[in-house]
């Protein structure tokens, strides 16, 4: 079993769905992108996955679900929204030993870099912490990294008033062209919602 050591923080492997679960949405916004599930889904593509716990003293104080993917621009160890650490624990640490646990397991796997792509707010503090790790912002994006946090306590107007002129139109535009808007359990409708995207993506 591959550890890495920071200030008492110890890496190592999570083979418990319900440990893992229980951690990550126990946190104040739990990105799905880290859950086990997501995981499960990665493999289902045929990626390898790796599922890391941050523990202190055998308290599971953060997770990593991590992927090895093998591009054009380089092998390399992905962490779609992650880490996801606990809000009271020393984020400086947890990013530390998770580092240097990334820099040895990448070696093993002969990857180029390192990927993080953390769900966290865009402070001076934060950057700082990255850029001392030897991390540095990539010149493209793979996931959102603006993201809008919409109160839907609101009635309807209030929610189109707050929004961009264009995007309210959009919507009015849809109601006139009869858009329907359906939610469904029925295992079909993924089937209909992947022949849609093709088509779209075509044209």
């Amino acid at each position: 079993m591959n550890k890495a050591n920071s200030n008492s923080i110890e890496i190592k492997e999570v083979s418990s769905k319900e440990a893992w679960e229980s951690f990550l949405l126990a946190q104040d916004l739990p990105p799905f992108m880290q859950s086990w599930n997501a995981g499960d889904l990665a493999e289902k593509m045929g990626e390898n996955i790796l599922r890391l716990g941050l523990y202190n003293q055998d308290k599971l104080i953060g997770v990593c679900l991590i992927s090895v993917i093998d591009a054009r621009r380089g092998k390399h160890l992905y962490a779609p929204y992650g880490p996801v650490i606990h809000g009271s624990s020393d984020k400086v640490s947890a990013y530390q030993a998770l580092t240097e646990y990334l820099r040895q397991k990448g070696k093993e796997l002969s990857c180029d870099f390192i990927r993080l792509a953390p769900y966290l707010e865009r402070t001076d503090e934060n950057e700082g912490m990255l850029k001392a790790l030897g991390y540095r912002t990539s010149p493209i994006h793979v996931l959102s990294e603006i993201v809008w946090k919409l109160d839907l306590t609101l009635s309807e107007d209030e929610l189109l008033m707050n929004m961009r002129k264009t995007t309210r139109n959009l919507i009015r535009r849809a109601i006139k062209d009869n858009v329907v808007m359906e939610k469904t359990t029925e295992d079909s409708a993924v089937s209909t919602f992947i022949e849609l995207m093709q088509s779209t993506f075509k044209r």
